[in-house]
Order: structure tokens, then sequence, then C-alpha cells
């Protein structure tokens, strides 16, 4: 069995999955490691599905790497989700406004927010077909927009770029191009020991060992103890547990956009948010508190607590009756005082040939920049990409 390659991505959520379908391109060989039995079981499976600008109320933070990749990617989807048949649905977002403290945090997210540049060899340049600027819109515009919202609000800002998708469809559609495309994958492989020997990092997993030049460390919530074994972590991160609960087409049909309330200062710094799916339902969230890795308990109280939210936006029409599905899941916070996060793509203490990723909420969004930020980076180092001719960027091929 071959042992030997020259890129070693570890982890299957859609962090890995898009940095191998990139690689796919380049003839380099590629495998994939991921310890569950199936792709995007981790974080990825439980992401709200946003193709958005990123959280913080559409906040463009210049000189983030959460921005730069929301943005860059922005653009990107339209085309991959024609390539990879994948589930995508532009529905527009709206941060409503309740009152003048909310006016005030509404002027200023559109003060940052982003506007592309007109030249074309700008940093953010991306053009107006591909990107739509927010838009402040008043009371009556929200209401004719959404005429099922509770009454009491004001106005709103808009993202008319705002889309949805599947997450998990996500990971697979990448992961299935990138093994039409060459990449190796292997699934239930767990990486349990990683050491340096002339000039290969050796990974020892669960099912044998593997010799890569480059690692790519995408192991998602695990992303520290991938790190910690090579001896290369830099970063740190808080284990956030969300709660959340899909609700049935009844609901489904009442809202059209994706609807987000923003918190008090003296509420937890998250988002409350009513977001229609691809397939007609709602996600309503989210119940949000510290925990440990693996918790993925949550007991009534937490469901109480989200019909709360949804009748913030759509009063009695949101109850228990509706609630189909109660999804928990885990992700990444990398500063919970502040309720502000910032994605790591980084080599560690210069070490070149390995790269340390973690996202946090809207990973999903920024996966296509993702990926080329790291073939950027690998790009400057010693490994030589060379394009294939034969690339196909619609092939799939099923992954067992």
């Amino acid at each position: 069995m071959r042992d030997k390659y020259d890129v070693i991505i570890i982890g299957g959520g859609v962090a890995g999955t898009s940095i191998a379908r990139e690689l796919s391109r380049y003839e380099v060989d590629t495998l994939l490691l991921e310890k569950n039995s199936e792709i995007g079981l981790g974080t990825t499976s439980t992401n709200m599905g946003l193709v958005c600008q990123g959280g913080d109320g559409s906040a463009f933070r210049p000189g983030t790497l959460h921005a730069e990749l929301n943005i860059k990617s922005i653009p990107e989807w339209p085309k991959i989700a024609d390539e990879l048949n994948i589930p995508f649905k532009r529905i527009g977002g709206i941060n409503l406004i309740r009152n003048k403290l909310d006016y005030g945090r509404a002027l200023k997210s559109l003060s940052r927010s982003f506007r592309s540049s007109l030249e074309e060899n700008a940093p953010f340049y991306i053009s107006e077909k591909d990107f739509k600027f927010l838009q402040l819109i008043d009371g009556d515009m929200v209401y004719d927009m959404e005429p099922n919202l509770v009454e009491g609000f004001i106005g709103g800002l808009y993202d008319s770029n705002l889309a949805v998708t599947v997450p998990r469809e996500v990971a697979y559609a990448y992961a299935e191009n990138a093994k039409a495309n060459g990449v190796e994958i292997r699934l239930d492989t767990e990486v349990k020991g990683v050491r340096r020997e002339d000039g290969y990092y050796i990974l020892e997993t669960s099912d044998g060992v593997y010799r890569g030049r480059y690692v790519i460390n995408a192991a998602g919530l695990y992303a520290d103890k991938i790190a910690d074994l090579a001896g290369l972590r830099t970063f740190s991160f808080v284990p956030l547990k969300g709660v959340m609960a899909l609700l049935s087409r009844e609901v489904g049909e009442l809202i059209k956009h994706a609807l987000v309330i923003l918190p008090y200062l003296e509420e937890i710094p998250i988002t409350k948010a009513i977001i229609p799916t691809v397939d007609g339902r709602v996600i309503l969230g989210i119940y949000l508190e510290p925990s440990v890795k693996g918790d993925l308990t949550y007991d009534e109280s937490m469901i109480n607590r989200l019909i709360e939210i949804g009748r913030e936006f759509i009063g009695d029409y949101i109850s228990r009756d509706y609630i189909e599905e109660v999804v928990v899941g885990q992700m990444t916070f990398t500063n919970l005082e502040t309720g502000w996060y910032e994605y790591v793509v980084e080599t560690p203490l210069r070490v070149y040939n390995w790269i340390n990723i973690v996202l946090g909420p809207a990973g999903i969004s920024a996966s296509p920049a993702l990926a080329k930020k790291v073939i950027w980076i690998l790009n400057t180092s010693e490994l030589k990409l060379g394009m294939k001719k034969d690339f196909n960027p619609r092939r799939r091929v099923r992954v067992r």
C-alpha cells in the first residue's frame, strides 16, 4: 500500500475537502485522512449553511482573514454550485432594526461594510454583477418583504448577496470531485502520532503509517490536538456548543429571507436568527454556550429558549409542535469575550511545510477562498504545483 505523498490533509470537513479539491487541479500526490467513517461528520454537519459575508452583522473588518476569505468566496459560489451540482439558493438576509440603538449599529455596519474597488487589480475587486452593496431599508420595505413578522421593527440592513446551501453535501461534492481528479481519501483513519524524519512528516494512524512532505491540519475541533502532536500549535479556541431547531415547512412558508436580531450588550454576544433552508424548511437558532469537546447534550430549557427566540420574529407561529429535529453541534470560537472570531490559516513558527487551519462561523461560506489561500501558501514554499491538463471540475466519484 502506498504510504508517501507530497501533501497529506488531516480532516474531511469542508475545510479539508475544499483544499483537496483545489489541490486536485495540480500534479501533486495528495492524501486526505478522515477519522470518521463518512465525510463532514464534525463541525461541518451542524453548520447553518449560510453563504454570506460572515457573522458580526455583515460588518466588514479590513485586515482580518475572516473578512478576506468570506468576501473573496462570494463570487465563486454560483460557479462551484453549478460545477458540483450542489444546492445553492440566494435568499438575501435582513438584520432587523427595533429601535434607535439598533439603527445606530446598522449605520455603523453600513459605514464599514464591504465596497468593491473599481480597480480590477485591487486586492478585493469583485465585479458589480457578483456583489451588491448592503442597503438600509425602512419598516415598510421590511414588512413588504416579510409580511409575517411581528410588529415593531422600524427597518433593516439588507444583504442581497446572502445564500444558503447544504453543508454536508458541499463537503461530499468537494471530496468526490477531488477523488475523481486523483486525490486519495482514507476514512476511518485517525492520526495518533506525528514526527519528523528525513524531510517527511511521519503520521502514525489507526490504519498504518503515512509519510507526507507537507501536512495541512484541517481537523476542526481537534486541530489543536493534531498541532500538539507535531509540537506546532500557536493558537487556541473555545469549543462553543450550539443548539438549533429545524422547523417544518408550515413555518418555512412564512419566512422568505434570513432574518437576524443582534443582541444587546448585556446579552450573550451571539445573533438570533431564523433562516430558510433550500428544501423549504427553517433553521431556528442559536442557543450557545461554552462546552467541552464532544458535548452534544441539550435539555428542554434550551429548546424553550429557541422557541422564545423564534417568537421574537413571528410570534405564536413558533411552537414545540413545529420542531422536526433538534440539531446540536460545536464550533471553534477564537475570541469568546468580545463575540468576535478570527480564522487561523498559518505556517507556525516559520515551518513552511505545515499549515494549521481553524475556521469559526461562516466556514462553509469561506471555503472557496480558503482553498485558494492554501494553494498560494504552498506555491510560496518549495513545493512545485503544475496544473493538470485533464482536471475535470464536474466529475464526481463516490467516497466510501
